[in-house]
């Protein structure tokens, strides 16, 4: 019985197999609603299958051809629409059914400078750029000496409160006297009395005491500077670290910007300002010192100056091959 019944499903198989592809040949305006058999059909199959010795109802031929179908779908991955099933239920697939297909996002369009800079290996420049010369004021952390003896004092050095003035008296009379200049800015010489010397450079100072050594017959007198006074200064404007400094009085202009870590990201690298008494003593361009070693207006400061650095100007970066 078995035997019979699977023969009988081949044969209507492949009479469906024929009527589909007969059907496609002839016209394929059917609705996606005409998945039963007509009457036709059905006359003809049951036609068929009486020639053959099987007897089949309507209602199993119907039957099969839909199981047939059903089957068909899963093979190829096509929608099963159910007879005179809901529109959702339609649209569901059938159980078993794997689909392969993947999303395949649409490229994104690249812009012109994306393209260029594409084209080689040496092309992908950097184009987060920083001013030269900023990272020379944050390398390390520094330290100005208030007492600098290491270095000569120049002779345009100024005399204040504070300093040590060394003495070395031989001859008629000997004597070794280190001096602090007091806050009226005298000394006290033994035998001579107090000398003003506040105000005077260290070579004026020296032909002045020279001068009052000579007072005593057969003296001969030498000069000196001991320790240097500490001074207080001003760094402003567009520095890391504005504020009041004590600095060595030996200290320059870079010296200060040291202490106040260089100018800030907007601070001008080119027009660094040395402010006395209310007016621009010298204007100091750092480059000059970085790429050319120039100094000369790298100048020592005094107590009560203000370094001040202005904002910077236009700025052009330059990246690449260059």
């Amino acid at each position: 019985m078995r035997s019979q019944r699977f023969f009988t499903f081949l044969v209507l198989c492949l009479f469906c197999i024929a009527v589909g592809l007969a059907g496609a040949g002839i016209g394929r305006a059917q609705t996606a609603g005409s998945s039963s058999l007509s009457l036709n059909d059905q006359r003809a199959i049951q036609s068929s299958l009486q020639k053959a010795g099987i007897n089949l109802t309507p209602e199993e031929i119907r039957k099969g051809k839909e199981a047939f179908e059903k089957q068909e779908g899963v093979r190829t991955g096509k929608m099963y629409k159910m007879p005179n099933a809901p529109e959702e239920q339609q649209m569901q697939r059938p159980e078993g059914y794997l689909d392969s297909r993947t999303a395949v996002e649409a490229p994104k369009e690249v812009s012109v400078f994306n393209r260029i800079r594409k084209i080689g290996e040496y092309q992908d420049v950097l184009t987060d750029l920083k001013p030269f010369g900023y990272d020379f004021f944050h390398g390390t952390e520094v330290k100005v000496l208030t007492e600098r003896q290491d270095i000569p004092v120049p002779l345009d050095y100024m005399i204040g409160p504070g300093d040590e003035v060394n003495i070395l008296l031989w001859g008629r009379m000997s004597a070794q006297l280190t001096l602090v200049v007091d806050r009226d800015g005298k000394i006290t010489i033994p035998d001579i009395g107090p000398v003003q010397v506040a105000g005077m450079t260290f070579g004026e100072m020296s032909k002045h005491l020279i001068a009052k050594a000579e007072q005593i017959v057969g003296t001969n007198i030498d000069i000196s500077m001991g320790s240097t006074r500490t001074i207080p200064v001003f760094v402003l404007g567009d520095v890391e670290r504005p504020g009041t400094y004590t600095i060595g009085a030996l200290a320059t202009i870079t010296d200060a910007l040291m202490l106040a870590r260089g100018p800030s990201a907007i601070g001008s690298m080119r027009r660094v300002e040395l402010r006395r008494k209310n007016r621009v003593v010298t204007k100091f361009d750092l480059y000059d010192l970085f790429l050319k070693g120039d100094k000369s207006k790298d100048v020592v400061l005094q107590a009560g100056d203000v370094v001040f650095v202005p904002v910077t100007g236009p700025l052009v970066g330059i990246t690449g091959n260059v």
